[in-house]
């Protein structure tokens, strides 16, 4: 599997820079959104985030069921549209549209919070709050929208003959994206809430 891997990076890492860039320029604009964001919205904001850590502050008993079907329902909904278009003729542009917006989602919320609670404190709250699940769930969107891809150009060309070795990989991989959502979820839930209410007073 580790060849596989390996060989498919090789095959597509001009598509994979592609869509480094992408998320790159929205996570640029997600921070430029935030500095240039009028008054009011940064009131709104700035009571959002206090409100969210006081609670999390005041109250210690998290409801881990809740936050991991949350996640998982927010990841899997990702994913799911990305697969979904990734089959569809608009698949550059879509796929492409869903980076972006990825890195435009963190690069908004790692500057909001800075934003409100300065450099400490802000890098802090997405350490141990956004960070750790993202670094799992980023590379598993870059892939899938690659993988995907693929995967389409494979069943429109005309060599498209292996249908079944290509069904049961396909499988395979699936499950291995279904296993680092749900790997992802697990630790934005369990480590990331636990690692924040170590370090909530310091907020």
């Amino acid at each position: 599997m580790k060849e596989h891997i390996e060989k498919h990076i090789r095959d597509n890492y001009r598509t994979y820079i592609f869509f480094i860039i992408i998320f790159i320029v929205g996570l640029i604009i997600g921070i430029i959104s935030v500095n240039n964001m009028n008054i009011e919205n940064k009131e709104k904001m700035n009571n959002y985030l206090i409100s969210f850590t006081s609670n999390l502050k005041d109250n210690v008993n998290i409801n881990y069921g809740l936050l991991l079907v949350n996640s998982l329902k927010k990841n899997m909904q990702f994913i799911l549209i990305l697969v979904v278009l990734s089959f569809s003729i608009w698949r550059k542009i879509s796929n492409s549209l869903l980076v972006g917006y990825k890195g435009f989602v963190l690069g908004y919320s790692i500057s909001s919070t800075i934003s409100i609670f300065g450099i400490g404190k802000g890098l802090a709250f997405n350490m141990s709050l956004l960070m750790l699940s993202e670094l799992i769930f980023i590379p598993t969107v870059f892939f899938t929208a690659v993988y995907c891809m693929n995967s389409y150009n494979k069943i429109i060309s005309k060599d498209y003959s292996n249908k079944t070795t290509d069904l049961i990989r396909n499988i395979i991989v699936f499950i291995i994206i279904l296993f680092t959502i749900v790997a992802s979820s697990f630790i934005k839930t369990y480590l990331s809430s636990n690692l924040f209410v170590l370090i909530r007073n310091y907020f």
